[in-house]
């Protein structure tokens, strides 16, 4: 199971990447390091994907993994050297969907800046902090803040919805 189902997350609808992204959420928690070692590697291999979908459930699984050590305040455990590599995949990504609005575009921003949330809400681990990603991370959420508009007040668009997670 741990070898198929990132593909399986990554190669499926979104309502069934929704579903599979529970188990993997499970298999995370239980196998993530010592079982399931290269969790990590699949993971990116579809991070850098063309392919909404394929992005999508990558996102989906990278999300069950920040999840699973969201409220370890002193002890992140694996997950710093994970995002050490997945964060600058990610970071780069939503840097080149910026200009795209569309549903698509903004319902994988969203993902990407839920994710970002999750790893920093409530413990940043001190090797994770240095002067760059700082820098970088705030002038990407000051550009998706700065393009606000406020045209569109439907609290259940994608746009709002990426805007919540930027603020």
């Amino acid at each position: 199971i741990r070898k198929l189902i990132v593909p399986a997350v990554a190669s499926s609808v979104i309502p069934i990447q929704v579903i599979l992204q529970v188990g993997v959420g499970k298999i995370v928690k239980a196998d993530f390091p010592s079982r399931f070692p290269n969790f990590v590697e699949q993971v990116a291999g579809y991070l850098n994907s063309a392919d909404f979908r394929e992005f999508h459930g990558a996102l989906l699984c990278l999300y069950s993994l920040v999840q699973v050590y969201e409220h370890k305040t002193n002890d992140k455990g694996p997950l710093p050297q994970a995002m050490s590599g997945l964060l600058p995949l990610i970071h780069q990504r939503m840097i080149t969907m910026l200009p795209d609005t569309s549903d698509e575009s903004l319902t994988l921003q969203k993902l990407v800046l839920k994710v970002f949330y999750r790893y920093t809400d409530f413990f940043l681990p001190a090797s994770s902090i240095n002067e760059q990603w700082v820098t970088e991370w705030h002038g990407l959420l000051c550009t998706v803040l700065e393009n606000f508009n406020g045209v569109n007040d439907d609290g259940d668009s994608v746009y709002w919805k990426r805007q919540k997670w930027a603020a």
